[in-house]
């Protein structure tokens, strides 16, 4: 019974899971540094924090086992591993398939779901199957990108992958591979070559022919059983002909807009040509010239400007978040990577944007950094957070006024204001980053010249210290930037909300210089998608006369805390006034949990 409910766990969580994240990998002769670069951004829909952490090399105990998830399988631990950067996402647990990794070897390790994949109801799990365990176990033992590889697939044969379709961008200085992933043991993996840019949004992407021009690794049996169920004729059950993809992905997320919009946009801009809807959207290209940082950065911060694909939503700033047009840079993201790869492990350049990469600088970071600067959400002992990242801890999610609340509090205020906003914005990033990038330089030279003589703590100091410095700067720079955009206070009634109250009223006072237009107000808890913000209830707009510029609108508990998490967090408000001006205010409230159903209110 305990197995049974543990695959239906499994399948269920698989379910609930949105499509999420894009990946992009660079191979070293194609690369401004002659060496691998990985972009990522991260996606994950609701109130999300995003902490980082550096797990030092340990020793475990005799008989030591890695417990990552309720009801997956329980994998012994070796003796020693390795330590690691971790960026770590959670929202009240630590989420299955989000975190990201750069051990002291220099591997680096990212995701992208692929779901669905057609065995997402045949899963077939040993002891309930591995999932985040996978991504920790090779941050803690892969000494090379294959050495991953090698690792992945003698766990994926031993236990089977309990989630949803997923591929796993694991690469070091000198390659690159991608593991795809069907739920259950079944998997196909490619190195990318070194002449070759690869992409991945949220869907399979080996394909026919890819197998013979590419290393690549398979589970046994993969293309007859693909043969066996129809998913393949006879004549492409072969490395020449065989595609992974059609064969792997459910029908039903096939070629899914969502997917192939991010794709063909990526390819446009490594390459310079249009893609449309219906080509054959390859593996990976040759872009026959040298990508750079900034073409990257180009790629993961882009919402298709300047192309038909760019639609706005009629909301407050005009944002291009939250569309139905699924963007690179998008409404969920909640964080930004580029890796630069080194030889030197230790000087691997981490380039994280914190939110979406299009309201902040990609600051230059290096993996052999020991402390974390505190806007970067530092865990205060993250070896032992490791240990219990799928534990619940909804206090987590309060509103601290550290730097995930900032971080959100000033992606809200950019979306909000959009319109005004995104210029200046867009040029003081520039900006920053070059001027960054510049010292950096600098800072890294001189750290290399330490670690070549053995100066290994002198050489850390130094990382440290410029990484305390560049986010301060940073933080600093972006305060500027957006002060005139700055949400004005908003005053309620209320200080807490019971989620799921389908009588209460929350009335809001909140300045405006215009006339408000009541259509156009919303209002909902930072990090939910505009559309699931509360409307007024109609015809409750009032001017506060003897208060100069402000006013007063009502709205339903029920709306305002229908999507929203339990916690204390930041709440904004929207719209524009009868003149077009967008205008917004903030306040901070505390969900509370619902209460049972037979003492709410009728």
């Amino acid at each position: 019974m305990w197995m049974f409910l543990c695959l239906l766990a499994a399948v269920a969580l698989s379910a609930r899971k949105a499509f999420a994240c894009s990946g992009l990998v660079l191979g070293k002769d194609v690369s401004p540094t002659g060496r691998v670069v990985v972009g990522h951004v991260e996606d994950d829909g609701g109130l999300i924090l995003v902490r980082h952490g550096v797990v030092p090399a340990r020793t475990h105990a005799d008989g030591a086992v890695i417990v990552a998830e309720d009801c997956s399988a329980r994998v012994p631990q070796t003796s020693e591993t390795l330590g690691f950067f971790w960026t770590e996402v959670r929202g009240e647990r630590g989420l299955s398939n989000a975190d990201s990794f750069v051990n002291e070897r220099g591997v680096c390790i990212v995701t992208d779901s692929c779901r669905d994949s057609r065995l997402d109801n045949e899963p077939d799990l040993i002891r309930g199957g591995i999932e985040y365990a996978l991504r920790r176990i090779l941050a803690e033992r892969a000494t090379s990108s294959a050495h991953g590889v090698d690792i992945a697939v003698e766990l994926l044969d031993r236990y089977g992958y309990r989630g949803s379709g997923r591929t796993y961008i694991i690469a070091d200085a000198n390659e690159a591979w991608m593991l795809q992933i069907v739920m259950g043991r079944r998997f196909c993996a490619i190195r990318v070559r070194d002449d070759e840019a690869a992409f991945i949004p949220n869907h399979y992407t080996i394909r026919a022919g890819d197998l013979a021009t590419h290393r690549f690794r398979m589970s046994d049996g993969l293309m007859e059983y693909a043969r066996a169920r129809g998913w393949c004729g006879s004549d492409d059950a072969s490395p020449e002909r065989f595609d992974f993809a059609r064969a792997f992905q459910d029908p039903s997320g096939w070629r899914k807009d969502v997917n192939t919009l991010r794709h063909r946009h990526a390819l446009r801009l490594l390459t310079g040509r249009e893609w449309g809807a219906d080509d054959d959207l390859p593996f990976g290209v040759r872009p026959g010239r040298i990508v750079s940082r900034e073409d990257v950065a180009a790629i993961l911060r882009t919402h298709y400007e300047g192309t038909p694909d760019d639609r706005r939503v009629p909301f407050a700033g005009r944002s291009p978040h939250f569309t139905p047009q699924r963007r690179i840079c998008t409404g969920a993201t909640v964080e930004g990577l580029i890796a630069e790869l080194d030889d030197r492990p230790e000087l691997t350049r981490l380039f994280l944007a914190q939110g979406r990469p299009c309201s902040s600088p990609f600051l230059p970071l290096h993996a052999g950094i020991t402390t974390v600067p505190e806007p970067l959400q530092p865990m205060d002992d993250p070896a032992a957070e490791l240990e219990t990242h799928c534990a619940a801890k909804p206090d987590l999610l309060d509103a601290d006024g550290g730097g995930r609340q900032r971080v959100r509090r000033r992606q809200t205020t950019v979306d909000l204001r959009w319109d005004d906003a995104c210029g200046p914005l867009g040029e003081w990033i520039v900006s920053f980053e070059a001027a960054a990038a510049a010292e950096e330089s600098g800072v890294r030279s001189r750290a290399r010249v330490l670690f070549d003589a053995g100066n290994d703590s002198e050489a850390r100091a130094l990382l440290n210290e410029w990484a305390a410095r560049v986010t301060a700067d940073a933080e600093r720079g972006l305060d500027d930037v957006l002060r005139p955009f700055a949400p004005s206070g908003a005053f309620c009634d209320a200080a807490s909300l019971v989620k799921g109250d389908r009588s209460g009223e929350l009335a809001v006072r909140f300045p405006c210089a215009g006339m408000p237009d009541e259509r156009s107000i919303r209002m909902g808890q930072e990090g939910l998608p505009h559309s699931l913000w509360a409307a007024p209830v109609t015809g409750s707009l009032r001017s506060l006369r003897s208060d100069g510029d402000g006013w007063t609108v009502r709205f339903r508990v029920r709306e305002l805390t229908e999507a929203a998490v339990p916690c204390l967090s930041d709440f904004h408000l929207g719209g524009r006034d009868v003149a077009g001006r967008s205008f917004s205010a903030h306040t901070q409230l505390r969900v509370l949990p619902p209460l049972p159903e037979e003492t709410l209110p009728a």
